[in-house]
C-alpha cells in the first residue's frame, strides 16, 4: 500500500513504513526526525524507514497534520500578498511561513530579484536554477544552502523552493565574490595586454636597430639613408667592442673592424615630410658635388695649359 499526502509518500512495509519527501523542506525534516527518532535513511531507496507495526498510521497522521499546517500557512501568506498588492505596501520578508514561490512573489512585489550581475537565477517547475561562473567561494556558499545540488550537464545549481530564503541570504555574498574574481581577471588581462604591448614595442625597437662604429655615428635625431630607406636616428644603446661573432650576425658591413668601439643605433622610418627633406638635402648635395667636380676639372685643365706653355 502506498499513500501520498502533501509532500509525503508513505509505503507500507512488513516491519514498518518507507517515507519519501517529494519536496525538500529544511524545516520539516527536523520535525520528522524528532517525531520518529528511530527512523533511518536508506540511500538505496532514497527513503526513510520508520519501524513498527503502527508506523504507517503514525506517519499518516504526521503527514496530514503537516499538510494541514502548510495549507493554512499558504492561505495566510496569500492573503498577506493580496492585501499588500491592494494597498500598495511592501511585503515584510520576515513573515513566518513566507517560503518558496510565495517568497519569490514577495520579492517581485517589492521590486527585487535573486538574479544579480554575475548570477542568473531562473524558476523551474519544482526548483530554482542558479548559474554563475565557477568561483570557489561562491560554490561554497551555494553548497551550504539546504537541498542544493550541482547539475553537471547544465553547469548550474538546483535549489528547492523550500530553500529560496536561504539562497537569498547568500546571494549578495556570492555576488561580491564573483565581482572580486571578475575584477581580478580583468586586471590580469589588462596587465597581460600591457606586457604584450611592451614586448611588441621592444621587438619592433630591436628590429629597427643597426650596428655602427662609434666614430661614425651621427647625432640622435639625424635623418639618414640606410640602404634605400630614409630613417631617423632615435637613440643609441651602450658602447661595446665589436667582436667577430657580433660582426658576422648583426654587422656584416663592419667585418674587418673587430675590436673597434661600436653601438646599436635605434631608428624609425622617416615620415613623408622627413623623407622629402632628406631627398632635397641629397639632391642639393649632389648638385654641390657636381659643381665642385666642374671647378676641380677646370682647375686641372688650367694647370695643364700652364704646364704645356712652360714646357
Amino acid at each position: 500500500m502506498m499513500l501520498t499526502i502533501g509532500s509525503f509518500t508513505v509505503t507500507a512495509l512488513p516491519n514498518g513504513a518507507a517515507v519519501r519527501f517529494s519536496v525538500a523542506d529544511p524545516a520539516l525534516l527536523p520535525r520528522f526526525k524528532q517525531s520518529f527518532p528511530r527512523a533511518r535513511f536508506r540511500p538505496a531507496t532514497r527513503s526513510w524507514h520508520v519501524p513498527g507495526v503502527l508506523a504507517v498510521n503514525r506517519v499518516t497522521r504526521f503527514a496530514e497534520a503537516a499538510a494541514q499546517e502548510l495549507r493554512e500557512a499558504q492561505a495566510r501568506i496569500e492573503r498577506i500578498l493580496r492585501d499588500a498588492e491592494f494597498d500598495g505596501h511592501l511585503v515584510s520578508l520576515d513573515i513566518p511561513g513566507l517560503e518558496g514561490r510565495a517568497y519569490l512573489a514577495a520579492l517581485a512585489h517589492n521590486g527585487r530579484k535573486l538574479s544579480t550581475r554575475h548570477i542568473l537565477v531562473s524558476v523551474r517547475d519544482d526548483h530554482v536554477r542558479v548559474g554563475f561562473a565557477y568561483n570557489e567561494e561562491a560554490v561554497a556558499l551555494v553548497r551550504a544552502v539546504p537541498g542544493a545540488r550541482f547539475l553537471p550537464d547544465l553547469r548550474a545549481w538546483s535549489v528547492p523552493f523550500a530553500s529560496v530564503r536561504a539562497l537569498h541570504g547568500v546571494v549578495d555574498r556570492m555576488e561580491e565574490a564573483l565581482a572580486r574574481a571578475n575584477a581580478a581577471a580583468a586586471t590580469a588581462r589588462e596587465r597581460g595586454a600591457d606586457e604584450g604591448a611592451r614586448e611588441a614595442a621592444a621587438q619592433a625597437r630591436r628590429a629597427n636597430r643597426i650596428l655602427m662604429l662609434l666614430v661614425l655615428r651621427p647625432v640622435a635625431g639625424a635623418l639618414v639613408r640606410i640602404g634605400v630607406e630614409a630613417r631617423v636616428i632615435e637613440g643609441y644603446g651602450r658602447t661595446f667592442l665589436l667582436d667577430q661573432n657580433t660582426a658576422r650576425v648583426w654587422g656584416p658591413h663592419l667585418q674587418g673592424q673587430e675590436g673597434q668601439p661600436c653601438c646599436y643605433a635605434y631608428t624609425r622610418a622617416a615620415s613623408p615630410s622627413e623623407a622629402a627633406a632628406l631627398e632635397a638635402y641629397e639632391a642639393a648635395r649632389e648638385i654641390e658635388r657636381a659643381r665642385l667636380q666642374l671647378i676641380g676639372r677646370a682647375r686641372m685643365a688650367g694647370r695643364r695649359q700652364i704646364a704645356a706653355s712652360i714646357g
